[in-house]
């Protein structure tokens, strides 16, 4: 084997080595620009519920408590907003059909499953 082909088979291979590692770059790159604005995202939620903080940034661990504390707090809401329609429809006899109450149901028993961590 000559010198030149070894050259080659070497530049060959890092070639494909620099192009694998830059896709991969790219990738880390969209992951993290991701990440960034869903902190960004978050953020603004936390700072809207925290009048006269626009300035904080919160911590990032309080913060994801903080969103898990409002998801818990909306899946709950959600929960009783079922529970007092199938009130609703069963003490006033609104004429709903058998098929909308147990779909009621089966939102509050969805929704209680995607609540559990």
């Amino acid at each position: 084997m000559s010198a030149a082909t070894n050259w080659e088979d070497a530049y060959r291979v890092q070639t494909e080595a620099i192009k694998e590692l830059r896709a991969e770059n790219a990738d880390l790159r969209d992951t993290l620009d991701a990440v960034i604005a869903a902190d960004g995202r978050a953020a603004d939620l936390w700072r809207a519920a925290h009048p006269g903080k626009d300035l904080v940034i919160p911590d990032r661990a309080k913060l994801v408590g903080w969103l898990l504390e409002q998801n818990t707090a909306l899946r709950a809401a959600a929960v009783e907003a079922c529970a007092l329609a199938r009130v609703w429809v069963t003490v006033w006899g609104d004429k709903l059909s058998a098929e909308s109450i147990q779909r009621l149901a089966e939102l509050e028993k969805q929704i209680l499953r995607k609540a559990q961590p």
